[in-house]
């Protein structure tokens, strides 16, 4: 199903099954902040515009957002529960000002989470990266097992981001090139490169202190890049680090 342009109804919306194809904010008719948020039972909400919207998103079942190529579109809050949310297509979609989470996948695109909470008791990696760009700012993060598990090419940025993990904060797969930049941040999470012919590059940006045990297999490769004088590592117990440059 279509919705495009501008509608008048009132409430919330809700997608039990199925698709729900939207270009603008005014898809989803009007209705005032506290009476229009969008529930997902199910199905999948696709955008093919670029948007910001004041509505919360609630998920009552596992979920998929898509953003088309080109496309920005922007949401006040997330709230996943117990189910997992995935974000796909090319483009770009913004969680602006958090709620909370216990499973997100990223398929490809760009997903930015600001100042959002999430927190996992599942033996599941709290975030799932297959491709893309993840961008996390602000907010608490913390998972009972990986925090974030990525299986294709990907950029990670964090960015004073509270991070608590009791498995790896990092682990990455076989024949995986990926980028984790760092800025505002202590990072201590362990970082696993266990996959072969993997390529872990990590800037360390400002006011940013790298203390994470890193370890890697032999045919994977960790490099270190710390980007300025307010950027520092602390070698661990254990360190795999193959080349370390200091911009």
């Amino acid at each position: 199903m279509t919705l495009d342009g501008i509608n008048s109804y009132q409430g919330i919306t809700r997608i039990d099954q199925g698709n729900l194809r939207i270009n603008s904010d005014q898809s989803l008719g009007g209705g005032n902040k506290n009476n229009s948020d969008l529930i997902m039972n199910g199905g999948g909400l696709k955008i093919f515009g670029s948007f910001a919207s004041d509505r919360d998103v609630y998920f009552n079942a596992d979920g998929d957002i898509s953003v088309d190529k080109d496309m920005s579109s922007s949401w006040n809050k997330i709230h996943t529960g117990d189910y997992k949310f995935t974000k796909s297509g090319e483009g770009e979609l913004i969680v602006r000002n958090g709620g909370d989470a216990s499973e997100i996948s990223l398929m490809n695109g760009a997903l930015t989470l600001i100042n959002l909470n999430m927190n996992s008791e599942k033996q599941d990696a709290l975030l799932n990266v297959n491709n893309g760009v993840l961008n996390i700012i602000g907010g608490d993060v913390s998972a009972k097992n990986d925090l974030i598990y990525i299986t294709g090419d990907s950029t990670i940025n964090l960015d004073n981001v509270s991070i608590k993990s009791s498995g790896n904060g990092m682990r990455l797969s076989d024949n995986v090139q990926s980028t984790l930049s760092l800025r505002n941040q202590y990072t201590d999470m362990p970082i696993l490169v266990e996959g072969k012919n993997s390529i872990l590059n990590i800037n360390a940006g400002d006011n940013t202190t790298l203390a994470s045990n890193m370890h890697k297999s032999d045919e994977s490769t960790i490099n270190l890049n710390l980007m300025n004088n307010s950027s520092n590592w602390v070698i661990s117990q254990r360190t795999d680090v193959d080349n370390v440059r200091n911009s």
